[in-house]
């Protein structure tokens, strides 16, 4: 699949990892021309350098042929614009990162938005199965049906030594962020988990059964 992401993040990079490994083909489009440079140099993906809310700049990314547009920024605007007019350019799928929460999920749909995603549910492996499996409806991250963990790390619960990819399970669980004396962190499938650090997580409630007996 031909995927063009918006936007040079953490969080981009971690989606554009993980799409790298499942064999996609990623194109990345910013309008910093110095990031778009390390960022192709780091990672072996073309970078597009231009404003992803301008069509030229996304046919020059090869929007017309692209199997979705993931727009990553942290403007709300930017994304829904450059997610729309991927959409209306030829993409597949436009999939949004949205800071604020308050849409009218309706709207959106007929807007041509097929998913939008929260900073909070935002983890780069949820991202990367929304692009690569079939939707035939758009889909929405139900916030009414899923719960948010915090669980320190240790040997006891399990949790320490892990790697991102064993706690995480495509269809009910995603851990998406990692918060320690350092800070706080959206962590990458590789990412091993020290004892002590504070894991969040979201999870369906029967998932969420199983961490909590750990």
């Amino acid at each position: 699949m031909q995927i063009v992401i918006v936007g040079i993040t953490e969080l981009s990079r971690y989606v554009a990892d993980v799409l790298k490994e499942e064999g996609h083909s990623i194109v990345i489009v910013d309008k910093d021309g110095a990031a778009c440079r390390t960022f192709s140099s780091e990672t072996d993906v073309l970078a597009v350098h231009g404003d992803a809310t301008e069509p030229k700049v996304l046919e020059q990314a090869g929007i017309e042929k692209a199997d979705a547009i993931v727009a990553l920024t942290r403007k709300d605007d930017t994304n829904m614009m450059a997610a729309l007019l991927g959409k209306e350019l030829g993409a597949k799928k436009a999939i949004a990162r949205m800071n604020v929460i308050d849409y009218d999920e309706a709207v959106l749909k007929k807007m041509g938005i097929d998913a939008v995603l929260h900073p909070e549910a935002a983890a780069a492996g949820s991202i990367a199965s929304m692009i690569s499996n079939s939707m035939e409806s758009p889909a929405f991250i139900d916030r009414a049906s899923v719960e948010v963990l915090e669980l320190e790390a240790s040997e006891e619960n399990g949790l320490a030594g892990k790697k991102i990819k064993e706690l995480e399970h495509p269809l009910g669980s995603i851990v998406i962020l990692l918060k320690g004396m350092d800070g706080t962190r959206v962590p990458g499938p590789e990412t091993v988990i020290s004892a002590g650090i504070n894991v969040i997580i979201i999870a369906k409630p029967e998932f969420a059964a199983r961490f909590r007996k750990k």
